[in-house]
């Protein structure tokens, strides 16, 4: 049996975290609003007020995918003049809208 090179290559990766991963939440939410390209289709915009700490990594997931899948079906679906992408504290929890 032989093992070709790029199962290694996606071995290797799966094990490092993604990049947005080493940012704080607050940091990968901006990146995400970035990249989606969702701020040059719409008008609107990304605000992030200041968290008291970084979420555990669990946490920090789901809310990430939470926006990604959000902006993904906005980009795909919506036939919005407006996106608006909000992250905060409120009351001790996490709030994404």
């Amino acid at each position: 049996m032989s093992i070709r090179p790029a199962s290694v290559r996606g071995v290797s990766h799966r094990l490092q975290p993604p990049e947005w991963q080493q940012l704080k939440l607050a940091e990968a939410i901006r990146q995400l609003w970035t990249t989606s390209g969702i701020g040059q289709r719409f008008a609107g915009g990304v605000t992030v007020s200041p968290l008291p700490s970084d979420p555990d990594p669990e946490s920090k997931t789901v809310i990430y995918r939470a926006a990604q899948e959000a902006l993904s079906n906005i980009a795909r679906h919506a036939k919005a003049t407006r996106v608006d992408l909000a992250l905060g504290a409120a009351e001790g929890r996490l709030v994404l809208s």
